[in-house]
């Protein structure tokens, strides 16, 4: 299962369960901090019945309750946190990601991995430098 912890430029962090298709589920931080809350969105040109969603958001809570080694009743007791490190880390990592609207990056959440408190678009080239130890993808010394 891929699971994509995510945090948009307001510091709002969600995790995906899954992939992306016309169907996307995620967890998001409860408003006290003290749990964690599934939200799942369906495509508008989507052609399943409520009952085939259900079954969905059930099956993907299910896989993540087996990542976790726990029963499927117990899930909302495990912290959002420790759901966080199951980050997947993507094959796509340090390539060019095309963003056509500015706006994107002022409304959406953005793979960042657990533990960062602030969204990508934040960071300066030093900070990439010192993290991985090189300059840009272009070949940079650093």
């Amino acid at each position: 299962m891929i699971i994509t912890h995510t945090v948009n430029c307001e510091g709002k962090r969600r995790i995906y369960l899954g992939g992306k298709f016309s169907l996307e589920g995620w967890i998001e931080e409860a408003d006290a901090h003290t749990g964690w809350r599934f939200r799942c969105d369906i495509d508008d040109n989507s052609y399943l019945s409520p009952d085939q969603v259900r079954a969905w958001a059930t099956s993907l809570l299910t896989q993540l309750a087996a990542q976790l080694s726990v029963s499927l009743a117990d899930l909302p007791s495990v912290p959002f946190d420790t759901i966080a490190t199951l980050h997947t880390v993507s094959r796509m990592r340090e390539r060019h990601i095309p963003a056509p609207q500015r706006d994107a990056f002022e409304t959406g959440y953005m793979t960042t991995p657990p533990g960062v408190k602030r969204a990508k678009t934040d960071f300066t080239a030093s900070d990439f430098r010192q993290h991985h130890g090189k300059g840009r993808s272009r070949g940079v010394p650093a």
